[in-house]
């Protein structure tokens, strides 16, 4: 990814996920996220193999549920947003470096697109190549 592209796309994020993301966090607290945060737990309890240990959080935004998810998990954020990581950071949400990324779904997906959080992956059947 070039400078410019990289340029180009944090500029198409909306301000909430750029220079206002010190506010993201009094639109929808941490709070708010403990049922969904337990949803996904339970789903990674009853489809891992074996107990998770680790948590990739692709497009993290602020981290809300890797904040409930952290007692459990090892949580890495990735998210399109360096202010949003910033926020997560703030918020002490991670338990590994956060990365700023351009994820991008490997097959079927436009160009651009970002890669799905692990809560819409679970809800989806694996493929046959992942079982």
């Amino acid at each position: 990814m070039t400078a410019r592209s990289a340029r180009g796309s944090s500029e198409a994020q909306p301000r909430l996920y750029r220079d206002l993301a010190d506010w993201y966090p009094l639109l929808t607290p941490v709070g708010d996220y403990a049922g969904e945060a337990a949803f996904y737990r339970r789903l990674f309890e009853t489809h891992c193999q074996r107990p998770p240990r680790t948590l990739l959080d692709l497009g993290s935004g602020g981290g809300h549920n890797a904040a409930h998810l952290k007692a459990t998990l090892a949580c890495t954020l990735v998210d399109l947003a360096p202010a949003m990581l910033a926020l997560s950071r703030r918020l002490k949400t991670e338990t590994a470096p956060a990365a700023t990324s351009d994820a991008r779904c490997s097959r079927g997906c436009a160009p651009g697109r970002r890669a799905q959080r692990a809560g819409s992956l679970a809800r989806r059947k694996p493929s046959p190549q992942l079982r």
